[in-house]
């Protein structure tokens, strides 16, 4: 969504103006969101369950200290499996991005928009990608995408 504001106020304004005043509007667009996020949190109200484990005072007062004690493997993968998301999902947002604009030195209006696809496309992969890790299973899937991934790291851009 940054990614897509920026986009647009590079199209619309004159040149400059997003260094000079307008780098305040994407800041300013986010009030709605912060404005919905308080008014859930204020309005959502906590499982029965886990009401229940706060009456009877059992909650846990470490969860992280007891989640990586018992179940340390479990934890592991899925630090494994976040911090291969974060890498490719980075990649592509952060790198490739400078990438274009650095050392490729295209316009930063064809860079975004060029990353703002991907960024689309990924985003409508993701329930196609999502169905058919319910037909193949979840560990298939992301044991394929994590080999791909570091298949197809080294390959050129352009």
């Amino acid at each position: 969504m940054g990614l897509a504001v920026v986009f647009l106020l590079n199209s619309v304004l004159a040149e400059g103006a997003p260094a000079d005043w307008a780098w305040r509007i994407p800041f300013l667009l986010s009030v709605p969101i912060l404005l919905v996020g308080a008014y859930l949190r204020t309005k959502t109200h906590e499982t029965p369950a886990f009401t229940a484990l706060v009456e009877a005072d059992e909650v846990d007062r470490a969860p992280l200290t007891t989640a990586f004690g018992q179940q340390w493997l479990m934890m592991t993968r899925l630090v494994g499996v976040a911090i291969a998301f974060c890498v490719s999902c980075y990649t592509v947002l952060a790198f490739t991005l400078s990438y274009l604009l650095i050392v490729r030195e295209e316009e930063p209006q064809t860079a975004y928009a060029s990353v703002l696809v991907v960024i689309i496309i990924g985003s409508l992969a993701c329930p196609l990608f999502g169905a058919w890790s319910d037909r193949v299973g979840r560990k298939p899937l992301l044991i394929g995408a994590c080999v791909a991934m570091v298949l197809f790291a080294d390959r050129p851009i352009c």
